[in-house]
């Protein structure tokens, strides 16, 4: 007889309530907008297209650059403050 399994969710997972992650402001030169944040609050609000996925390092490449730059303003939309980092590991 198969056992039964049971659906985890968010609730039966140990998720953080705050995080260290850098943060951009606004646009422009990197050392003027982006600032590295101690306590930080983890997302929990998140749309049917997102997951949390945890993160134990992370890179600014240079799609991140453009955007912290504002050269891809015109393409996507940002709120701020931003958490940039599209490469993580």
């Amino acid at each position: 007889m198969a056992e039964a399994t049971t659906n985890k969710t968010n609730n039966d997972i140990c998720i953080p309530s705050v995080m260290k992650a850098a943060q951009q402001s606004g646009f422009g030169e990197v050392r003027d907008v982006l600032t590295l944040g101690e306590n930080v609050s983890v997302p929990r609000q998140l749309s049917s297209k997102q997951i949390l996925v945890r993160v134990y390092a992370a890179a600014i490449n240079p799609v991140d650059w453009k955007i912290l730059n504002g050269r891809l303003s015109l393409v996507t939309r940002y709120s701020f403050p931003h958490t940039p980092g599209t490469d993580v590991a």
